[in-house]
């Protein structure tokens, strides 16, 4: 099961300061996600036969993504990520998967703001 919310907070402002003093305001939306995922796996073997079923493994899975977007400019953007997983074992123990976080500025190259499409029909 996933339920995942998202919430736009319109024309955040923020004020840049560059080497020379000068400040620039940039005025976007931040734009916040948020999911959540629940699952429950087990492991059976069965003996269809005699009618025999035995869990030999199973995990509960809890994963939580958080992300939230920041456009800077036309051609760049700012994301910080979070990500967590904690595993529940029901036979055995195993570590649970690191929890993982980044800030990333995603940037768009391209000389054109609307380029052509690659294959035309």
């Amino acid at each position: 099961m996933t339920i995942g919310v998202g919430y736009i907070i319109r024309d955040v402002q923020f004020t840049i300061v560059d080497e020379a003093g000068t400040r620039n305001n940039i005025k976007s939306n931040l734009e916040l996600k948020l999911d959540l995922r629940l699952a429950d796996n087990q492991t059976v073997i069965r003996r269809i036969l005699e009618g025999f079923n035995q869990p030999t493994a199973g995990q509960k899975r809890t994963t939580i993504k958080f992300t939230a977007d920041y456009r800077l400019s036309r051609r760049l953007a700012a994301q910080f990520y979070y990500d967590q997983t904690k595993i529940r074992n029901s036979k055995r123990r195993w570590p649970s998967p690191p929890t993982n976080g980044r800030v990333e500025l995603p940037s768009d190259l391209t000389s054109e703001t609307n380029p052509r499409p690659i294959f035309e029909a």
